[in-house]
């Protein structure tokens, strides 16, 4: 009662009074005294008497005499909170720096994931075990964190020289963007490529491909590609579009005959020149004997006749035929009334009766010679 106008003013003065004393036993008789006198104010001063005893709580762990950091209440206020963290890392103090972290509710982006990594980088650095038990000791203390980069600590192994660490340590990052880069430069490309597959981003499987293709000699990387399927495909879906000789070369090696016909074929296609044409229909020939497709190689056969004929059409009568369709191209010969010559391609390649008279009562029509027309008209054999 004799202090009832000023117990605001005493309560705040056994708080910051608290926060002055290095004695826990007086810390606690003066928050006792100001959290009595505070039960008489309706809540004043509640804020500053629970932020009082978080401070206390934390400058008593560090001044402890294992700790050895004798910080007062106002160079913990100047330092900051997140700053005595980083300095008990810097001193290998993870166990108290993860608490601290805990008790503050700090995010543990910011907190607990933060000093867990800094403990793996230190732990990785300085153990003298077996690396798979270290790497073991690790990833159980870590766990599937997607807030702590296991591709941090991996590179501190491997700057350290414990590279079958590193490789072992990346299994367990999550993120494919930082695993890959980081497993082509320890050496392992091939699981690189897998784990690049398995993200399902192209473009990181293709910077993969690429980077294998530029350290390994043709014959390596070639095995590399051999043992990935999907790899594989892109590498020659890759090849088709920007390195048509490195296309080639991969389909040779893999002997993949049908592939090297298709690619053979499509470069017959877009020459402008008609013995290069020739020679590309030729070589396609040849890979559809070796795969033992018949079927293909007749069509490419035909197709190599055709070019002939129409070459020697343009240079006898100095009109297009390049390029049209064998119907196309007797039709043209029946309209311009080269008779002998259609017949002749229709014996060549054998077509039936009714298909070829069926070209002449069109070409005929087209081209109005009714009189051919008329004789067809009195034919006694004909089939339509």
């Amino acid at each position: 009662r004799m202090i009832e106008a000023r117990l605001d003013q005493a309560v705040s003065q056994c708080i910051l009074a608290a926060g002055a004393l290095f004695q826990p036993s007086h810390q606690k008789q003066l928050m006792r005294a100001a959290k009595f006198g505070n039960s008489f104010l309706q809540g004043f001063a509640s804020d500053a008497f629970y932020q009082q005893c978080q401070t206390l709580k934390i400058l008593n762990a560090v001044r402890h005499y294992k700790i050895g950091m004798p910080l007062t209440s106002d160079q913990l206020a100047a330092l900051s909170k997140p700053v005595l963290i980083d300095r008990l890392i810097s001193r290998r103090l993870f166990p108290l720096a993860i608490a601290i972290c805990d008790y503050l509710k700090i995010p543990p982006v910011d907190g607990k994931s933060r000093v867990l990594g800094h403990w793996a980088c230190y732990k990785v650095e300085t153990s003298t075990a077996d690396e798979d038990e270290t790497a073991r000791q690790v990833s159980s203390r870590l766990g599937l964190n997607a807030e702590i980069s296991y591709s941090d600590v991996a590179s501190k192994a491997a700057q350290v020289g414990k590279k079958r660490l590193a490789v072992k340590l990346l299994e367990h990052e999550v993120r494919a963007d930082k695993q890959v880069p980081l497993l082509l430069k320890l050496g392992q490309g091939a699981k690189a490529l897998g784990k690049a597959i398995d993200s399902g981003d192209t473009d990181l499987i293709y910077h993969v491909i690429l980077n294998l293709q530029e350290e390994h000699s043709t014959a390596d990387f070639h095995m590399i590609m051999r043992g990935v399927k999907l790899g594989a495909s892109l590498y020659t879906k890759y090849c088709s579009q920007h390195n048509t000789a490195g296309l080639q070369s991969w389909l040779q090696q893999e002997d993949d005959w049908q592939a090297l016909a298709a690619h053979s074929l499509k470069e017959s296609y877009s020459s402008g020149r008609i013995e290069t044409r020739l020679s590309h229909l030729v070589t396609t020939q040849e890979y559809y004997r070796k795969s033992k497709n018949d079927f293909n190689l007749s069509v490419v056969d035909e197709t190599t006749k055709l070019l002939n004929h129409q070459t020697k059409l343009e240079e006898k009568f100095g009109r297009v035929y390049l390029n049209l369709s064998l119907h196309d191209t007797v039709t043209q010969l029946l309209e311009e009334g080269e008779y002998k010559l259609a017949d002749k391609l229709r014996s060549e390649f054998k077509i039936s009766d009714r298909k070829y008279l069926w070209l002449k009562v069109r070409a005929f029509g087209k081209s109005k010679q009714w009189s051919e027309l008329a004789n067809l008209a009195k034919s006694k054999k004909s089939l339509i």
